[in-house]
């Protein structure tokens, strides 16, 4: 049997945007033998989130969900071994500033891949509003809900209500390739 790791030789990030297919497609590649999926999905540790104040709707369990310290991150892949890929399918890489720094980063650190999955940004930014409103944290139109936006972000609203930001990634996705070359795999959905 392998021995458990305390460091990631192996890192695969889905950097796709929220409703994208991301949260489906990291857990069947869960299943595959030489993949790890982390306990939390999204842990958003290549972000600089934590040094924010988080407002607005369902701030405090986004704020909870933040991995900060590298001793969290490399446990929240249970089973993780150095032959194994770790799976982190954190949609808020894709539109934050500092992740493509981060990343490239912790690159010379161990393998990292990136997968990148984009969807039409006006059914994926519908999507996401309909999220909010399921969970019922918005009492919003979708036209209302757009017009908030800019004030909302100003304000420190969590990313969920970042429909137009999380929508417009072709110039973050551009920051990865130059980055990660090759090593950057692109679909649509």
């Amino acid at each position: 049997m392998a021995a458990m790791t305390t460091e990631i030789s192996k890192l695969l990030v889905i950097v796709g945007s929220a409703k994208c297919g991301t949260t489906s497609l990291a857990h069947h590649l869960a299943y595959h033998p030489d993949m790890v999926l982390g306990r939390e999905k999204e842990p958003r540790y290549f972000t600089d989130f934590s040094s924010m104040n988080w407002s607005g709707p369902a701030s405090k369990g986004f704020v909870d969900s933040l991995i900060v310290d590298h001793k969290n991150y490399v446990s929240n892949f249970l089973g993780l071994t150095k032959e194994k890929w770790a799976i982190d399918a954190s949609t808020d890489y894709i539109w934050c500033a500092k992740s493509p720094e981060l990343l490239n980063k912790y690159k010379s650190n161990c393998e990292v891949r990136l997968l990148c999955i984009v969807r039409d940004p006006i059914e994926r930014a519908i999507s996401e509003y309909n999220h909010t409103l399921r969970h019922n944290w918005e009492n919003l139109t979708f036209g209302q809900s757009l017009n908030e936006e800019n004030k909302r972000i100003k304000d420190g609203w969590q990313p969920i209500f970042h429909h137009k930001r999380r929508s417009t990634i072709s110039d973050d996705i551009f920051k990865y390739l130059s980055l990660f070359d090759k090593n950057v795999w692109l679909n649509s959905h």
